[in-house]
Order: structure tokens, then sequence, then C-alpha cells
């Protein structure tokens, strides 16, 4: 970044005609989450992955004051992709969380922020951001003006802490209790800013960028995608919907498939959703033989769906229709329910995209696609 910004090598030459830029913050060790401060108790020298991690660390610190003026060289840019890779760790075990250099975290939220709101962003498009924390996005949120939200045709959001009871399947790799961890430590980002605190702030964002074609949420600690009140523009609707660990109504999910309008007639166009990713999905409400229904009949340009791991959450409305996973870190398939209709409908809807497509060697299958088939 900094040849960039001196307007050195040949990256400065074609900088001003870039549409499209990613920045991807790596770990050291899949155990080890990004920001993580490494402590050692003993004098020992440095192990290369530790070294690794540091100059990592001094990576990110680096990202702060260069960000906004590797920005500025690239006024065109359409597409701005903001990675901070999820914490993996199997650290359940043990009795402690990862510790996060706060200070870091703090300058980087600041820095993202400052920038969002300073640069003029005059084409972008194409907006992911996959921070720490849900915190992350009060500050985002604050940045983001009016005129961005409504350029956005491509939005993805995502927070990556999963420390603390409900943050992961993987917590639950040694019990067969949905309770069972609750003994999960909790990092000290998720204990200064709780993830389900702040999941408001990841909602309001969505709300102002009514003009989406595709909209992709992913979350630890279960987003709840009932704080959203986001109605598309112009009687259009999402194109592209991908909702991985998240709560939601199915009232509030039919919306997010449907166009605008609420009563349709003959000049109405069709719901335009084409392709549908829901994983680790619980209904709050309604049965998601209702969901596969809509789909089926009333989402005509649909050719795609994912559905791995879609169950109901308990203590709502659906709760009747839970199911227990007694091994949610490593046993998936397609709908845990008590509601036999929910895999029939499923059964009826992958068919028709199946036939559609023109056969199962035509259709995807890497991703559960067509696991109710099995």
């Amino acid at each position: 970044m900094g040849k960039l910004v001196a307007g050195k090598g040949a990256l400065s030459a074609i900088a001003p005609g870039m549409k499209h830029i990613r920045f991807h913050f790596t770990v050291y060790h899949w155990t080890t989450p990004c920001f993580a401060v490494i402590l050692r108790s003993d004098d020992r020298e440095e192990t290369q992955d530790e070294k690794a991690h540091n100059n990592g660390m001094g990576l990110i610190r680096t990202f702060g004051p260069l960000f906004p003026l590797v920005l500025a060289e690239m006024p065109r840019i359409e597409t701005l992709i903001v990675t901070t890779p999820e914490y993996c760790g199997d650290d359940t075990r043990g009795s402690t969380a990862p510790s996060f250099d706060l200070q870091v975290v703090a300058s980087f939220r600041t820095c993202l922020a400052s920038t969002l709101s300073n640069t003029p962003l005059e084409h972008l498009t194409d907006l992911r951001l996959t921070l720490p924390c849900a915190y992350d996005f009060v500050a985002v949120g604050a940045a983001l003006s009016d005129t961005v939200c409504a350029q956005l045709r491509h939005l993805y959001l995502s927070y990556v802490d999963p420390t603390g009871p409900g943050g992961s399947a993987q917590y639950l790799w040694r019990y067969r209790r949905e309770e069972s961890d609750g003994f999960v430590p909790r990092s000290n980002l998720q204990q200064q800013y709780p993830n389900p605190d702040h999941m408001k702030a990841v909602c309001n964002i969505v709300d102002r960028c009514t003009f989406l074609e595709s909209l992709g949420l992913a979350a630890t600690h279960h987003l709840d995608c009932d704080l959203l009140n986001w109605t598309p523009t112009n009687r259009k609707g999402l194109r592209t919907l991908y909702l991985n660990r998240v709560r939601i109504s199915h009232t509030t999910l039919i919306r997010l498939l449907s166009t605008s309008v609420a009563h349709l007639d003959i000049t109405t166009p069709p719901n335009p959703a084409c392709s549908v990713w829901l994983h680790a999905v619980e209904l709050k409400s309604g049965t998601w033989n209702e969901i596969f229904d809509h789909l089926l009949l009333h989402c005509p340009l649909l050719y795609y769906l994912s559905p791995v791991n879609l169950c109901y959450a308990r203590g709502t409305a659906s709760n009747e229709y839970w199911i227990q996973n007694s091994h949610p870190h490593n046993i998936n398939a397609c709908v845990w329910s008590r509601n036999v209709p929910d895999e029939e409908r499923l059964w009826d809807l992958v068919t028709k995209l199946v036939y559609n497509a023109g056969g199962e060697e035509n259709y995807p299958r890497d991703h559960g696609e067509t696991m109710v088939l099995d």
C-alpha cells in the first residue's frame, strides 16, 4: 500500500481505473483470531508462527493511516471488501477466551468509519464488511451517508467473534444438551461489546439501503433479523439472499423474498428472488413449509437454493416444531423439524429446481443443495 500511496510501482499507474478492491487480514494460525494478543510466560525465542502474527498486527496498524490514502487513489471504486477472518479455534475445553488488543481493534474501527465517511465513493455499489464484532457496525452506520446507501446494490455484513454462549455450533462438541455451551467464556471484546447488544446496528444499515439486489448477513451469535425494517424501492426486491446463523420470523423472511408491493395485481413484476442461501437459520414463527411454499409458488425466477440446518427457535411461537440436533457441530440436515410437511415441501421445491436445471448432473451439490433428495 505504501508504494501505491507514494505513486510508485505498476499498481499506482492502474489504480485510477481500478473498480474492485479487497482488504483481507489473515491470521497466523486458525486457532488464533485476528487482533489477538499472544501472551508468553517465558523468555524463549518467538516461533515462526508468532513472528508471522506479530508482523500481521504491524500491518493492521499500518492499515489505519494508509487505507484512506489508498481509496483516494481509486476514484472509480465500485466494490469494496474488508474482511477480518473468523476465529475457528476449538478452545472450548479450556476456561480462557482469546484476548484481543482492544486498542488496535478500536483504531481499526475508527479508521474504517473515518474513511467511509470522508471518501466520496461516488461509484460504490458493492460493499462487503466482515468485522470483529457487531459493535463495529455502530461506527460504520454512522459513517455511511444516505447517498452511499442509496447507491448500494449489493451488501454483505458479518461479525466474527464467536466467544461466549451461543456463538458457535463448535461449542457443543462434547455435550448433547442445547444449553451445554453456557460454560464458554467471552473474549475481552465480547465482555465490552456483546454481539447481542449491538445487532440492531447491523439491521439499521440494511434498512437504509433500499435499492439492494443482493443481501448477505452472517453472524456468530444468531442475528435477530426481526430487527430489520427493510423495504425495497421501486417495487423491486432481492435477487440474491444469503443468511447464515440468523433468527427470523416467517413474515420477515417472506418479506425479504418478495417485492415491495403488498397487494399483487397483473401489473406487478414477479418476486425477483433467483438465488437463496439459508444456513443455520432459526424460524421464530410460522413453519418452514410456508417458506418453501412461497418459494415454490411465488418466486418463478428461483434457480438455486442451499438449505442446511434450518430449524426452529426455542421459546418462540414455533417452539412446538423444535427438535434437537444432538451433534450440531458435525451432523447436517436440511431441516430439523417435527413438522412433517416441511421436508415434504422442500423435496417438491428442490425437485423442481433440479428439473429446471436439466437434471442432478447440472445442479450444484457442494453445499447441501440436494441433501433432501438423498
